[in-house]
C-alpha cells in the first residue's frame, strides 16, 4: 500500500518520518506492506529546519484473504434409503484444509463427522424427512514474511429431502384358473395364482421389471395340449407408487 503526503510551508528541505503502529518508514510517498493482520494507526512527522509537525492520523485494517467454502450434496432428493455424498469446495489461497461436516442424522439430531482431510462425506438416510447439513473448514494461509496463519469458515446449508420407500402392485387378466404367473423386479421374483396380485414394497429410485410367458397344459388327462400365454407388457420401469395390469394372450 502506498501513502501520500501533502506538505506546504516551512523553509523547505523536508524530512519525512512515518509510523505504522510499531513500525516506521521514510520518504514523502512510501510503500508499506502489512503482513500481519490487525488494525494500524498511521501518522506522518515532518521536519523543516528546526520545526517538527505531526499530521492527522488514519486507520488501516489488514485482514487475511477470505477463506471461501461452499457445500454441495448429491443427490438432494430421493426415496429412503438414500445415500448422499456431501462435497466441500474451499478457496485455493489456503492449504492443508481440514473439514468437519455437521449434518442431521436419521433421528433428526445434528451431529458431526469429526475433522478429516477429505473434502467428501457420505451418509445414508434410512427414514423420510427433510435434513440439513453444513461444513466447517480450517485452512492455513502462508505469508513468506511471518509464516502460517490459520483461518476457519463455515459453508452454506444444503437441504436433502428424503421420501418414504414406495410400493408397486401388479395384477393379471387373461389367465385360466390354476395358472401361476410371476414378475421379477431387480432380481427378486414373486409368483401368484391367476386372479391374484403381486406387490413389491420398500422400493427406492428407478426399478425395472419383467414378466415371463406362462406355459400350461390344457385338456383331459389323456390328451393334454401345451398352451403358452404371452404377457403384455412384458417389461417396464417404475419410479414411484402405482399399479400395472398385465394382459396374457395366446
Amino acid at each position: 500500500m502506498q501513502f501520500y503526503s501533502n506538505v506546504t510551508g516551512g523553509v523547505g528541505g523536508y524530512t519525512y518520518f512515518w509510523t505504522y503502529g510499531q513500525m516506521t518508514g521514510y520518504g514523502p510517498n512510501p510503500y508499506f506492506t502489512f503482513s500481519i493482520p490487525g488494525t494500524y494507526t498511521i501518522q506522518l512527522e515532518v521536519q523543516s529546519g528546526l520545526t517538527l509537525n505531526l499530521s492527522n492520523t488514519i486507520t488501516i485494517t489488514a485482514t487475511l484473504p477470505p477463506l471461501d467454502i461452499s457445500l454441495n450434496a448429491s443427490p438432494t432428493t430421493g426415496q429412503a434409503p438414500l445415500t448422499v455424498t456431501f462435497t466441500a469446495l474451499a478457496s485455493s489461497t489456503y492449504t492443508n484444509e481440514q473439514y468437519n461436516f455437521y449434518y442431521m442424522n436419521n433421528s433428526g439430531v445434528y451431529t458431526w463427522s469429526g475433522w478429516q482431510t477429505s473434502n467428501k462425506f457420505t451418509y445414508t438416510y434410512n427414514h423420510s424427512g427433510v435434513y440439513y447439513a453444513e461444513v466447517e473448514v480450517e485452512g492455513v494461509f502462508y505469508d513468506p514474511g511471518i509464516g502460517d496463519y490459520t483461518q476457519t469458515a463455515y459453508s452454506n446449508f444444503v437441504q436433502v429431502t428424503v421420501s418414504p420407500p414406495y410400493s408397486y402392485t401388479f395384477s393379471e387378466r387373461g389367465l385360466p384358473t390354476g395358472a401361476v404367473w410371476s414378475v421379477t423386479m431387480n432380481g427378486n421374483t414373486k409368483n401368484a395364482g391367476a386372479g391374484q396380485s403381486i406387490t413389491f414394497t420398500g422400493l427406492a429410485g428407478s426399478n425395472s421389471w419383467s414378466a415371463p410367458a406362462v406355459t400350461i397344459y390344457e385338456g383331459p388327462s389323456w390328451h393334454k395340449v401345451k398352451v403358452v400365454y404371452y404377457p403384455s407388457p412384458q417389461t417396464g420401469t417404475v419410479n414411484g407408487s402405482g399399479s400395472e395390469t398385465i394382459s396374457y394372450y395366446t
